[in-house]
């Protein structure tokens, strides 16, 4: 049986068929407690893997920590949302914070600025006329931050 650990349904199913399967009562269970805590050991367990694989791996978690809380909360949120799509443009990027409501231009750096300050981005595409704007440069987080950044969002929630 495959259940989706982050999934309420699922987890109550899984519950259940050990319950049956051992003989043992239901019992009432904060099912969304229990699932933030095995979201919260799986992004362990992906730090600790990464820790083995990359030898750097502290360094860069520190560094990525102290980055992202000196940037404001529009930059932020516009690193979120090219992690979670993988690939946008700035103009779009810039569009979704501003449309959320909670940030204006002035709180958002851009891609571009992001590219050029950390060395987390690559960009994918190049606008048509560079020297006249670059709202259709498009950008994607480079493979090895990725799981950095995904875990520093999921911590910092």
């Amino acid at each position: 049986m495959g259940v989706n650990i982050d999934e309420d349904e699922d987890v109550r199913r899984l519950l259940s068929e050990c319950g049956k399967h051992l003989g043992l009562p239901m019992v009432a269970v904060d099912v969304p407690a229990m699932i933030r805590e095995l979201i919260r050991l799986d992004i362990r367990a992906e730090e600790r893997q990464i820790a083995i694989e990359d030898p750097f791996s502290s360094e860069l978690i520190q560094e990525i920590d102290k980055q992202l809380k000196g940037f404001d909360a529009g930059t932020r949120e516009g690193l979120r949302l090219l992690l979670k799509h993988g690939e946008l443009s700035e103009k779009v990027v810039e569009g979704l914070v501003l449309q959320s409501g909670k940030y204006t231009a002035k709180q958002t750096m851009g891609l571009m600025w992001l590219e050029t300050r950390t060395g987390w981005l690559i960009r994918t595409q190049m606008s048509p006329f560079p020297n006249v704007s670059r709202d259709e440069d498009c950008y994607k987080v480079s493979d090895r931050i990725r799981p950095y950044l995904t875990a520093w969002f999921e911590r910092n929630k």
